[in-house]
């Protein structure tokens, strides 16, 4: 799902010509146990998953990004290879029909 329908295009702020920042929170454990909480971009996807699955990019950037171990405000990148899995926290479920 890409940027279509008019709730997600409130949400997305344009910045030039191409570049689209639409945050999702997410809660991220990785290989070590660590627990990482922040936001990714979507860009021009649509779900978090589209994100992690999706693009060939084997890093991931987390901005006001927060551990158990620091304070939040952080930018981390992430190596998807050492994600166990990941939580989004403010994404929707598609309703059933």
């Amino acid at each position: 799902m890409k940027i279509t329908d008019s709730k997600d295009i409130e949400k997305a702020i344009t910045i030039g010509r191409h570049t689209v920042l639409k945050p999702a929170k997410v809660n991220i454990k990785t290989t070590d146990g660590s627990i990482v909480h922040g936001s990714i971009n979507l860009g021009f996807e649509g779900r978090v998953s589209d994100v992690f699955i999706g693009s060939q990019n084997p890093f991931i950037v987390l901005f006001d990004a927060a551990t158990s171990k620091d304070t939040s405000g952080r930018v981390l990148v992430l190596n998807k290879n050492h994600i166990v899995w990941v939580e989004p926290e403010d994404e929707t479920p598609p309703s059933l029909l």
